[in-house]
């Protein structure tokens, strides 16, 4: 028997085929083993680096936190430019905050300040131009002056005008008014 001459070429194609692939495939494998070799070397340099710079770290944190306390900066640590920087600005920043807030309490002051001479122009202006809307305060009464203390009562006072001396002292400023200009509306109605 004979083999098929097509079928033969046909097999001959593929297995040319397959050994290509298989060449591509161990090519992209070589590739990619050489990229994660560099990576990893790389990533094995950087962690050196960052293994170098944690005592460093670790003196700036140290360093600080005396700083921040208020106490020296730690023996040897002030050889590096930046652990001398870092170590400075706690006391920088403390200084920056009693500025700012001695400045917000000066401007505090002065706005209070501004606003009661404002109001009391106000009041002055009111009292001198307009003296009949300016409320009166009530001085208190002795108690000689009281309506039914022991002292009037003694000089015989009608009850009626014990009466009337109470409600006028115990009235409030505006009742009195009200009740004024209603007995002036009366009078001038008769």
């Amino acid at each position: 028997m004979q083999p098929n001459p097509t079928l033969a070429m046909r097999g001959q194609i593929a297995a040319i085929i397959l050994v290509i692939e298989l060449f591509f495939f161990v090519l992209i494998a070589l590739l990619l083993n050489g990229v994660l070799m560099f990576l990893s070397d790389w990533i094995r340099q950087k962690a050196e680096l960052v293994k170098k710079l944690r005592p460093v770290v670790d003196s700036v944190n140290a360093t600080t936190a005396s700083a921040s306390k208020g106490g020296a900066p730690l023996p040897g640590i002030s050889e590096n430019k930046v652990v001398q920087r870092m170590a400075q600005l706690p006391v920088q920043m403390r200084a920056v905050e009693k500025n700012v807030e001695r400045g917000s309490s000066r401007v505090a002051s002065t706005v209070i300040e501004l606003r009661a001479r404002t109001v009391m122009v106000q009041r002055i202006v009111k009292a001198f131009f307009l003296p009949g809307l300016t409320p009166r305060q009530q001085k208190p009464l002795s108690d000689s002056e009281r309506p039914g203390s022991s002292a009037r009562l003694g000089e015989h006072a009608s009850e009626e005008e014990t009466r009337n001396e109470y409600l006028q002292a115990a009235a409030p400023q505006k009742d009195l008014q009200t009740i004024g200009s209603a007995q002036r509306k009366d009078a001038s109605l008769h």
